[in-house]
């Protein structure tokens, strides 16, 4: 018997995370396939003084939210379908080495979003659509956030 596909997907905070997390969904349902959800920490993801008393509290009640918002989106319906983690780091080489590492089929991100936040943002920071490309051992899937259409 075939092994069950992995999907990975990067997930983040906003409506690009939940267009490639949504359709991530949807595909390993279809395929009867398992989603590893993988949220790269970012600098959202903690308070902005490290010296404050409840700084790592702070930092953990942050990552917690990120968490929560995905096991809303996803549901607990069927826990087996879905898991989670953290991950640290550049976020094309933590996806690809969670890819890589789970034997993943596929790699799900979500597009830039559009508009001049969008464009500012591809000038300035790099894509994890396209560093995904050259690192990952499995195909790579773009989702359009849901924003643009």
């Amino acid at each position: 018997m075939p092994e069950t596909p992995v999907l990975v997907v990067g997930y983040r905070q906003g409506a690009t995370g939940k267009a490639a997390l949504r359709y991530a969904r949807w595909l390993a349902d279809a395929l009867g396939g398992h989603v590893h959800v993988v949220h790269v920490t970012e600098l959202d993801d903690f308070p902005v003084d490290p010296d404050q008393l409840d700084w790592e509290l702070e930092a953990e009640r942050r990552l917690s939210t990120v968490r929560a918002e995905v096991e809303t989106l996803l549901g607990d319906d069927d826990a087996s379908s879905w898991s989670y983690e953290v991950a640290h780091g550049d976020p094309g080489d933590a996806l690809a080495d969670v890819a890589r590492s789970r034997r993943a089929a596929m790699v799900v991100v979500a597009a830039h979003v559009d508009g001049r936040l969008g464009r500012l943002h591809r000038l300035v920071a790099r894509s994890i659509a396209r560093e995904l490309f050259d690192r990952a051992a499995c195909p790579v899937l773009v989702v359009p956030c849901e924003e643009t259409r």
